[in-house]
């Protein structure tokens, strides 16, 4: 959609008649200042896309091809600062949204059937999403198991990846053990699951496992008596 921007009101001198020309947000427009307002507020790591795709799933207005191309990005973020979290109806919605074909011209006014097609798919694929409450919920769930069954060490941070790639990791002065929490795949439950440790010359030697663990993970720093 083109907008073009008139002054609030205008007069057409033939007819003498004033016209209300004031411009009128997008929903994608007026989605991404709920977002603004809700970003100025105190809100937590893992649950902040949630929140988002919350106020997403309220724009009823909003062209469907964009409205799904802004969920699959928010539940690819949301899935990247949870690594430990396992949403299984989630992830298969997200594998079902990214199999519809949205590169097309949504804006242009023209009849399109490509477009229409696209359209009419995101639409049922947004139908059958999970709803952010519950997303929310199961994650807040798994969250308090993980730290009923586990007891935090000394400092918990986030395993993160620097601009050139590589991976970040802030160690607490006089930690001696790095750890991360992992889920045991046939019973289900966390446990503590050494990566990395000082040697005697202080050096920080991450083990080879540490490659495989997923940016976004939890970490824990244990020190030794």
């Amino acid at each position: 959609m083109l907008t073009i921007h008139y002054p609030p009101s205008m007069i057409i001198p033939d007819s003498k008649v004033s016209v209300d020309l004031s411009l009128v947000p997008s929903p994608q427009a007026v989605w991404a200042q709920s977002v603004e307002a809700l970003l100025k507020q105190d809100w937590n790591w893992d649950e902040i896309y949630l929140d988002m795709l919350a106020s997403l799933a309220e724009q009823d207005d909003m062209d469907p091809v964009v409205k799904i191309m802004l969920w699959i990005r928010l539940v690819e973020l949301q899935i990247s600062v949870n690594p430990w979290h396992q949403d299984t109806e989630l992830e298969e919605w997200l594998r079902a949204a990214k199999a519809i074909n949205v590169n097309v011209s949504w804006m242009s006014p023209k009849a399109d059937q490509t477009v229409d097609r696209a359209r009419r798919e995101a639409a049922e694929v947004l139908h059958s999403a999970p709803s952010p409450s519950e997303l929310l919920q199961r994650l807040r769930t798994d969250r308090s198991n993980l730290f009923s069954e586990v007891q935090p060490r000394d400092f918990a941070g986030i395993l993160w990846a620097d601009d050139a790639g590589g991976v970040v990791i802030k160690v607490k002065a006089g930690a001696d053990i790095l750890e991360v929490v992992v889920r045991d795949t046939e019973t289900g439950d966390y446990r503590f699951h050494t990566v990395g440790h000082r040697d005697q010359d202080r050096a920080f030697k991450l083990t080879e496992e540490m490659t495989n663990i997923p940016i976004g993970t939890p970490i824990f720093f244990k020190v030794t008596q």
